[in-house]
């Protein structure tokens, strides 16, 4: 019986995994910023959403999307005096991500997936071990 609570777990670290969010490349809105950003696949930085922006000097700036211009992008993050605003030139800018979203259906679909899963596994290993015993 150890077997299928093994399964019953793996299924549903599946499922919770699947509802994660990461960090995905984007792309600013126009024709500003690096020019391989520019792909019509990419999502464009929006206001408000959570984004981290990778300098050419190599340093990482993380925050919520203030503002957005043809020459900078502003990033505000919570900090010990309150909010702290760091405006960052687009010319100093050489990858920019915003925080992407878990998919709630996606999620949704994985869990009921895991569970019925595990129902029929726990249903067959339990008939096995019936039919073993008899």
């Amino acid at each position: 019986m150890v077997l299928p609570r093994r399964i019953l777990f793996l299924l549903a670290l599946l499922a919770f995994m699947s509802g994660c969010s990461g960090f995905k490349v984007a792309g600013l809105p126009g024709d500003i910023g690096p020019e391989e950003q520019r792909k019509p696949d990419r999502p464009l930085v929006k206001l408000g959403m959570i984004a981290r922006v990778g300098l050419k000097s190599g340093a990482q700036v993380t925050g919520e999307v203030l503002q957005i211009s043809e020459t900078a992008i502003t990033l505000g993050k919570v900090g010990n005096y309150g909010l702290e605003k760091t405006v960052i030139p687009i010319v100093e800018i050489a990858k920019i991500e915003v925080e992407a979203e878990s998919d709630t259906a996606v999620f949704l679909v994985s869990a009921v997936s895991a569970v019925a899963i595990a129902t029929v596994v726990v249903f067959v290993a339990a008939l096995l071990t019936v039919d073993g015993d008899g």
